[in-house]
């Protein structure tokens, strides 16, 4: 016989029997022993619709479902999985495209890389809290409408929910720390996210593509927010960024195209490239005073922004022109680095900077604020009290003090004045919260 074909032989028969060895059959699932417990590792009818998995087999618990056990199994619409199974392995049931419904059992504490990816039909899932850990892709591209997150979860990994497109709510628990890159990355049906306290890390494209979100609030806990996490978050109107967040990276609302309104944190150091990159609704933006570099197109194709105010000197700007952005940039008297232009807009001073988050800036009318010989401020209980003389008023000129707490919104609300003057000076009383920003204004001679 030849030599060749012998080997093929010898190696077929060693295969054979190792398999044989390997797993054995029990009804229509394969299974392999390990120590005192059975893991099942596939099944001999992949044209089954339904799997009931056995709690035990010859006398031994089963305790795992396998690497791949029942990948692409197209046909199967149901599966129960008994008590006492603790790990569901990497792909068990990836692509089980008719896969309706599953029962996880109290007891499983892993749920492995892709295990559930694919399974378009499966509507809802229910995560016990014994599962600790779920690793990525583990649902991606499923189609249930809801999910709550077992307590005992510390970290969500990358790409757990990607573009499971049905996806309306989560549920994320307190003692989550961490979510992972484009965790909900391509969830077009997610409308609404609560982010616990004490998360503290949000992941490159975490909630990009993620078309129906409207509002976010991130807890103070959060420092990080990865690159892209909300990217062509084309309806997302409304953000609250941490106040521990130091870093706005690049791409993080980029083509948000409803965002109307944001308040950078006054710890936030940089903003990156094409970070606010055709945010359409933003027609005002301030920048705190400790940034300092703001990148490549941070505001290009923003074509309703009509001023960007920045609190501090001039930032490093990564763009020698701005493309499709009608702002000017307004800055205080004494901040350095402005010249005619910023980032390829046009600049023009704002008055001046007081203590206290109070700050006075222009108002389109009669009188500039550069006209005002000076103004002193006292803060106590949530109270601002503000005394100004203007230069250039012409006797019997009218007058409001305004306040806003986003440069956007403007109101006379809880502004009460003294009842007399003294050397032509008057003072305003301006209720405030503490820790909250408060811009204030002075408008002359109102034109109606």
């Amino acid at each position: 016989m030849n030599p060749r074909l012998k080997t093929v032989y010898l190696l077929a028969f060693l295969f054979s029997a190792f398999v044989s060895h390997a797993s054995e059959i029990f009804e229509e699932l394969r299974y392999s022993e390990s120590g005192t417990g059975i893991s099942i590792v596939g099944s001999t009818n992949p044209l089954a619709t339904e799997f009931l998995i056995p709690s035990e087999i010859d006398g031994k618990p089963v305790t795992g479902i396998g690497f791949r056990a029942f990948w692409n199994h197209r046909s199967v619409q149901n599966v129960v999985i008994p008590d006492g199974v603790t790990i569901i392995g990497e792909r068990a049931f990836n692509n089980c495209g008719s896969l309706t419904s599953i029962t996880i059992p109290e007891g499983v504490t892993s749920i492995g890389r892709s295990t559930f990816a694919g399974c378009r039909q499966l509507r809802s899932i229910s995560i016990p809290n014994s599962v600790t850990f779920i690793d990525r892709l583990a649902f991606a591209s499923c189609a249930f409408e809801s999910v709550i997150l077992p307590d005992s979860l510390s970290e969500i990994e990358d790409l757990v929910f990607s573009d499971c497109s049905r996806l309306v709510s989560v549920t994320i628990p307190e003692g989550v720390s961490s979510i992972g890159g484009r965790a909900f990355g391509g969830c077009r049906s997610l409308k609404s996210i609560v982010i616990p306290e004490g998360v503290t890390v949000i992941g490159e494209q975490a909630f990009s593509g993620c078309s129906q979100l409207s509002d976010v609030t991130f807890p103070d806990t959060v420092t990080s927010i990865g690159a892209s996490a909300f990217s062509e978050c084309v309806r997302l109107n409304r953000v609250t960024l941490s106040n521990s967040l130091t870093v706005i990276g690049d791409l993080t609302f980029y083509e948000c195209g409803s965002l109307s309104s944001i308040t950078i944190p006054s710890g936030v150091t940089s903003i990156g490239d094409e970070a606010f990159k055709g945010c359409n609704g933003l027609t005002r933006l301030y920048i705190p005073e400790l940034v300092s570099s703001i990148g490549r197109g941070a505001f290009d194709d923003c074509i309703n922004l009509e001023a960007i105010y920045c609190a501090g000197n001039a930032p490093a700007s990564g763009s020698e022109e701005s493309i499709n952005v009608p702002a000017s940039v307004y800055y205080f008297d004494g901040a350095t680095g402005f010249s005619e232009q910023w980032g390829g807009m046009p600049t023009k001073r704002m008055g001046f900077k007081t203590p206290s988050k109070v700050v006075l800036i222009e108002k389109d009318l009669p009188y500039d604020l550069s006209t005002l010989e000076e103004a002193s401020f006292q803060h106590s209980q949530n109270r601002y009290e503000f005394t100004f003389q203007p230069a250039n008023v012409i006797d019997g000129g009218s007058y409001i003090v305004e306040k806003s707490d986003d440069l956007m919104r403007w109101d006379s609300n809880d502004v009460t004045y003294s009842d007399s003057t003294f050397g032509g000076k008057r003072t305003a009383y301006v209720s405030a919260v503490d820790d909250a920003p408060l811009f204030l204004r002075v408008a002359f001679g109102y034109i109606e």
